[in-house]
């Protein structure tokens, strides 16, 4: 059986969970975050060489860039986020007012499209975002001054609630005590007549019966009790008898003499505020699967002692956590890299700058035994968590979306990570291409030792004059540009990215009307499959952070809004009451996923509108298949897809019972005029003949141009092909010309080859014929010189 918890047992408990959701920050989300945010502000952790390019890829930036772009224009495409729906047709007309008020709550008190934009971003690039949504009283505060007070006026002002005193001064020391009177005498006649005591300041006005008329001071007004005034020894003694002693000086009244002054805290009305939470700041249970299994979120941030004092928290309760500021973290610089570190704000005399650890959370704790764990809102202090503030509450006040979901876990997966590896790629190609240009272009030179003037050769200007003693002394070292040899990697790396986000031209808003290399619905077809995973990015965020959000938006409004509100809607100005609103109403996003682009609804919406004036034309007001609502509902629809998106400008606010009211005076009308009915019913027949008519001729005609736009489009197919095919031929006879041609020169390079061949053969052939005959010559003895 779980024991109750008292509050050092929470303090404890909560210390444990905040100590082990820092270390799951810092230890574990952190590190690769930093590098997320780096890369996303354009830094790499490829270290540029000497005197070389230090150029750097912006794949990250441009790809989150594509993807916010895309999701802000699906998310403002329509007029709302999402739709309550109730369980019953009872219930519809309140979940339209409830659509229409938590609406107007997001996106005009809150700036709701600042905060959808930032909950983006931080998504794309840290893998989640956060929003914190809560309600808060408005509250203010106002210095007051007071002066020439009495003691008991500043007592009652300083001891209001929400008053904290400043400053007081001027209030009178203690009295000192009064010495003891001397034993009475036996008293004494006094004379007749009014009698003059002596004051502080000289002889008082005379002392009535009653007092009524200058009594003393101090002493009430009034007729005196029997016996004479409080504290008189007896009664007075009748007129003509000895006079008494001389009574003690009276103390001097209280003068209004003080000085206070006071800080006020003025309480406003409840509202419901919405905001995100930087990644860095913020503290999740690091074993949760779900952020219903979560035990912990939490901000963990860095204020001043005056933030917290405005805030409603005592002085001397936040002066006693202040510590070191530990706001600059390496997340938030590589998040924000051109901040200015803080300096050390403890080293003034003005207490209200020093800086505090403030820790908001949400935490579900059993406190009361039950087994059961609640919903507590915590509020701590310092590094030691000091717990100050905790309440019980039922609505969880953060609500955390990832682009890509984790099975099993809170926190997803972001763009950023997917496209870091591409950067450095595109980087390391990007300065090698750039050194080979700025080789190509400012070569080296080679300069003959001792032949060139080096001080020429070593001046840059383009005007230079290079003194050389010999003809080519000094010459340049031409480097060719092979940066090009890089683009079809750089093709291939492109579409690695589109294939992993989704990020093409196509996909960033080329439209399929403007592409002429293709038909129209194949165009359309490469652009749906571009914009898939962006889709699925919206479908994250739609179903599971932008729900959750406006369910706990909902409960917030229900239960905290204490006065009723007027906004304006569709169907004109509202005055709403949050507290008769469903809190439990089911929540249905609504985002423009695989629905067209704009012109496409309009057309759509367009057809309808026709179909639906047909049919008011044919069967008439009190038809059973649409009404006035229905129709007011397409043309608000269609104003709502242009730029003009206030349909009370130019559409009144329908009655709830129009259409009863069109029925019953179209039966009115029939019944008071048959042959006109009659008549009526003839033209609306001959109108039905006219339009089916007109529409079977509309038929016919697009029939028709299809027709003759398949033809056309054939004899083009059919001229495009000939011409494909006699440039082949073209093609192929001017191939068959080279071939010959390079046949009959190799004919004649072979035939060339075996007559010098032939010849060197011929000459060999003649030399040996010679050698040979001189040798026989040689054999032969001769006759002469035989004898």
């Amino acid at each position: 059986m779980p024991r109750r918890l008292g509050d050092a047992a929470f303090q404890r408990v909560f210390s444990a969970m905040v100590s082990d959701a820092r270390g799951y920050r810092d230890g574990q989300l952190a590190p690769a975050r930093v590098r997320q945010w780096r890369y996303f502000n354009g830094l790499v952790d490829a270290t540029p060489r000497r005197n070389r390019s230090r150029a750097v890829a912006t794949d990250v930036r441009d790809t989150v860039e594509a993807v916010h772009a895309q999701l802000m224009k699906m998310f403002g495409a329509s007029g709302n986020l999402v739709d309550y729906q109730a369980t019953s047709a009872a219930g519809q007309k309140q979940a339209e007012v409830a659509t229409a008020y938590v609406h107007h709550i997001f996106l005009r008190e809150n700036r709701g499209w600042t905060v959808l934009s930032d909950f983006f971003r931080d998504a794309l690039v840290a893998d989640f975002g956060i929003f914190h949504h809560r309600a808060e009283q408005e509250e203010g505060v106002q210095e007051e001054e007071y002066d020439d007070l009495f003691p008991a006026d500043a007592d009652a002002i300083a001891a209001a609630p929400d008053v904290t005193v400043i400053e007081r001064r001027g209030d009178a020391p203690e009295a000192e005590e009064e010495p003891e009177e001397p034993p009475a005498e036996e008293p004494t006649a006094l004379p007749e007549g009014p009698q003059q005591y002596p004051g502080p300041s000289g002889p008082t006005s005379p002392v009535g019966p009653t007092g009524a008329a200058g009594g003393l001071p101090g002493l009430p007004s009034g007729p005196e009790p029997p016996g004479g005034p409080p504290g008189s020894p007896g009664p007075m003694p009748p007129p003509g008898g000895l006079p008494g002693p001389p009574m003690p000086p009276l103390p001097p009244p209280p003068q209004p003499s003080v000085y206070l002054k006071i800080r006020r805290r003025i309480h406003g009305r409840t509202v419901v505020r919405v905001d995100t939470v930087a990644p860095d700041e913020f503290l999740i249970d690091p074993a949760a699967t779900t952020p219903e299994q979560a035990k912990l979120m939490a901000i963990d941030c860095t204020r001043s002692v005056g933030d917290l004092t405005a805030a409603g928290y005592a002085f001397s309760t936040v002066r006693e956590h202040a510590g070191t500021d530990k706001s600059e973290t390496g997340e938030r610089q590589a998040r924000v890299p051109y901040t200015v570190n803080p300096r050390d704000t403890t080293i003034t005399d003005d207490e209200t700058t020093y800086p505090v650890t403030l820790i908001q959370a949400n935490v579900r704790v059993d406190t009361d035994g039950d087994g059961v764990p609640e919903i507590w809102r915590v509020t701590a202090l310092g590094e030691k968590f000091t717990v100050i503030d905790r309440e019980r509450t039922d609505v969880w006040e953060f609500t955390v979306g990832s682009p890509y979901n984790v099975p099993h876990a809170v926190i997803g997966t972001g763009v950023a990570r997917q496209v870091m590896d591409l950067q450095d790629i595109q980087t390391a190609i990007l300065r090698n291409q750039l050194d080979s240009l700025y080789q190509a272009v400012n070569p080296k030179f080679t300069a003959l030792e001792g032949q060139v003037n080096l001080d020429d050769a070593t001046d840059e200007s383009f005007a230079r004059i290079v003194r050389v003693r010999a003809q080519n002394a000094f010459a340049p070292l031409t480097v060719p540009f092979v940066g090009e040899q890089a683009f079809p990697m750089i093709e291939r790396l492109d579409k690695i990215r589109e294939f992993r986000t989704g990020v093409s031209p196509e996909a960033a808003g080329l439209d399929a009307d403007a592409l002429q290399s293709s038909t129209e619905v194949g165009v359309r077809a490469i652009v749906g499959q571009a914009q898939l995973r962006i889709e699925t990015i919206a479908r994250n965020f739609a179903e599971n952070a932008i729900t959750d959000l406006f369910r706990a938006l909902l409960k917030l409004a229900c239960r905290y809004q204490d006065r009723s509100a007027a906004l304006q809607s569709a169907n004109g100005f509202l005055v709403v009451d949050p507290a008769k609103l469903d809190p439990d109403l089911s929540v249905v996003p609504v985002v423009g996923l695989g629905n067209g682009t704009d012109q496409m609804k309009m057309l759509a919406l367009s057809a309808v509108k026709q179909t639906q004036e047909q049919i008011f034309a044919t069967l008439g007001p009190g038809n059973p298949l649409i009404g006035m609502n229905e129709y007011r509902n397409t043309l608000v629809d269609l104003l709502n897809l242009s730029p003009y998106r206030n349909p009370e400008r130019y559409f009144k606010p329908l009655p709830p019972n129009i259409d009863q009211m069109l029925a019953q005076q179209a039966q009115q009308a029939q019944a008071q005029n048959p042959a006109q009915q009659a008549a009526q019913a003839e033209m609306l027949k001959a109108q039905a003949q006219v339009q089916g008519m007109q529409q079977k001729g509309q038929a016919q005609l697009q029939l028709g141009q299809q027709k003759a736009a398949a033809e056309q489009q054939r004899d083009q197919r059919k001229q495009a092909m000939e011409e494909q095919m006699a440039t082949m031929r073209m093609q192929m006879e001017r191939m068959e010309a080279m071939m010959r041609m390079q046949l009959e020169q190799e004919k004649a390079r072979n035939e060339m080859q075996l007559d010098v061949a032939q010849m060197g053969l011929d000459a060999k052939l003649e030399q040996l014929k010679l050698a040979h005959q001189m040798a026989t010559n040689a054999m032969v003895p001769n006759p002469s010189t035989e004898h």
